[in-house]
């Protein structure tokens, strides 16, 4: 104990009661007085107030005491009594080890404990036990109060959910949030979207209690919490060990209990399944987000479906029936707007029977047609600015088959308006309109994209030649003896074929995609060289001439002589061309 020099004061109440009753100005007046008394040198103070005992390893303070010792700032550390230390006997023996291997020493005020001696740190050791046992002894107590404070409807902690308050310890309405919380399930209701209601409720204005902007998460939250319908849940969540998340408790152990409701039953229950379906389809095996509007309705006529290559094709693997993403998007929507029209043109048709009993009033008839007929205009209107959700969401409930065959696209709906525009909530299902109707269209298939009714360069006759045959360009690459990669360029026209190439793509074509004025020699030559896959340096050297010479041959430049034209024509000859 004489060779302590330099010390520290370690502070640590965990609850504000303590802090009232034990004040931390009190244990740092106590410590201090200690440190005088033994002539040592007070370095520094760490405050840990409010911080429970149960942990304390990964605070901050914690930490820089740790480091002070390993670099020996201090080689004491002061405080009141062990429980205040801490209340976990396996953090307290690291934090003993760490004195240990530094030479310092942990000395408590109460109960006279010095661990530089073999004695000391024994009983160091009992009373962290005895430590850890008192804690879980309160902790203990304090679970076993929590269901019966749960059962008498008191609070447990933590603020009331929004759109309620606690007042006088009663769970009671919030009377200027639960409009909005209402408000919120009416906005699903009607748009069936988490995002959607967010955005709508940040459009009019309306915020969070802390003033921020409503988002999909805080709705979702809102929307299943079961307050809203008159049944407060508590109890039901633990954390884990070091608190690092919660999670739910076994269902036996929660605690419903009534509150004043904000909606009825039946609206929440309603709210809630539509986002449990809306759950099961997301997370269904193996199923993924759609990327395309029409993704896993487009089939090939064989029943297989078809996926999406990188050139944004639908494409059937067995088939190789293939049709660009923008054309088949573009004809059903082109086809589903025909469809809406003729449907608000049957409906302007009707007699005022189209709403019989439950709505026989004439301004209820004509306020629902009305509605309608907006709601299929703007439905139109807005298509091309719509989000991919919305649209998404529409092609899920009036699609039932698009399938595409060689020559052919036909499309089948079957439109339900009132499941469309989600007007059944509208109108609260008393109403009576056209039974969900069946078309069918059946059109010509579109050219696939860049398909050159008149080919003018080699890859566009290539490119033309491969959809006819329905081939890939990997299996033409095979044919013509290149890589993928080489067809590619030369449909896109970034490069063209050596000649060498050419008497295979030839072979392919089934034709000469290049025409030589063969009335001439120059052209005679071109002709021949072509078709064999000669170049100019290779004819050189089978009539033992320059290859300079060949191409004046072939610019018009000069005419061979008597004697090469004789070796030209017996060459000509030779060849199957």
């Amino acid at each position: 104990m004489e060779d302590i020099i330099k010390v520290g004061i370690w502070i640590r109440v965990s609850t504000d009661k303590q802090m009232s009753d034990e004040s931390p100005e009190h244990h740092e007046q106590r410590a201090i007085q200690y440190i005088n008394a033994k002539g040592w040198k007070l370095k520094t103070v760490y405050r840990l107030s409010g911080i429970s005992g149960k942990t304390i390893m990964e605070h901050s303070e914690t930490q820089r005491m740790l480091r002070d010792i390993r670099c020996g700032q201090i080689n004491g550390l002061v405080f009141s009594r062990l429980a205040r230390l801490a209340r976990n006997t396996r953090e307290l023996l690291e934090i003993a080890d760490v004195f240990r291997n530094a030479k310092a020493s942990l000395i408590s005020l109460s109960e006279n404990i010095d661990t530089s001696t073999p004695p000391g740190m024994l009983f160091f050791t009992v009373m962290s036990a005895l430590a850890e046992w008192e804690r879980e002894e309160i902790s203990a107590r304090v679970s076993e109060s929590v269901p019966v404070r749960a059962n008498l409807g008191k609070p447990l902690g933590g603020p009331a959910i929004f759109g309620y308050s606690w007042q006088n310890r009663k769970f009671v309405i919030n009377e200027a949030e639960a409009p909005i919380r209402k408000l919120i399930y009416d906005i699903f209701l009607r748009t069936r979207g988490k995002k959607t209601t967010a955005d709508e409720l940040n459009r009019l204005g309306y915020r969070t209690r802390r003033g921020a902007l409503f988002s999909d998460t805080t709705v979702d939250r809102l929307l299943k919490d079961t307050t809203a319908k008159g049944e407060r849940i508590a109890n039901y969540t633990k954390g884990t060990k070091g608190r690092k998340r919660t999670v739910l408790k076994p269902r036996n152990e929660w605690v419903i209990t009534k509150c004043p409701p904000v909606i009825s039953r039946q609206v929440w229950n309603k709210v809630n399944g539509i986002l449990g379906e809306q759950e099961r389809k997301s997370t269904r095996i193996g199923r993924r987000r759609s990327v395309y509007l029409l993704s896993g309705f487009v089939k090939c006529l064989c029943s297989k479906k078809m996926y999406v290559k990188g050139a944004k094709v639908y494409c059937c693997k067995s088939c190789r029936i293939k049709i660009a993403v923008g054309n088949i998007e573009e004809i059903y929507w082109k086809y589903l707007s025909d469809c809406l029209m003729n449907i608000k043109m049957l409906e302007s048709s009707r007699s005022s029977n189209i709403i019989q009993n439950k709505m026989a009033d004439e301004q209820v008839r004509i306020k629902y047609r009305d509605a309608l007929f907006t709601r299929i205009d703007d439905f139109i209107r807005d298509w091309n600015s719509m989000p991919f959700e919305r649209k998404r969401s529409a092609v899920d409930s009036v699609t039932k088959q698009v399938l595409v065959s060689e020559k052919e696209v036909r499309i089948i709906f079957s439109i339900n308006l009132l499941v469309l525009f989600h007007l059944d909530y509208e109108y609260g299902g008393n109403i009576q309109m056209l039974p969900c109707l069946r078309y069918e269209c059946i059109t010509k298939k579109p050219a696939p994209i860049c398909y050159p009714d008149a080919p003018v360069s080699i890859g566009e006759h290539i490119r033309k030649r491969r959809m006819e045959l329905q081939l890939f360009q990997k299996d033409v690459a095979k044919i013509c003896g290149v890589t993928e990669d080489c067809i590619a360029n030369w449909e896109k026209n970034r490069s063209t074929p050596q000649i060498i190439f050419y008497p295979k793509i030839i072979e392919f074509l089934a034709y000469s995609p290049l025409s030589f004025d063969e009335t001439k020699i120059s052209g005679r030559i071109k002709a021949y060289r072509y078709r064999n896959g000669i170049t100019s340096k290779m004819l050189g050297k089978l009539q033992n001439i320059d290859p300079s010479t060949v191409s004046d041959w072939e610019n018009g430049n000069c005419i061979p002589s008597p004697k090469n034209l004789l070796k030209l024509e017996a060459l000509f000859g030779q060849s199957s061309v």
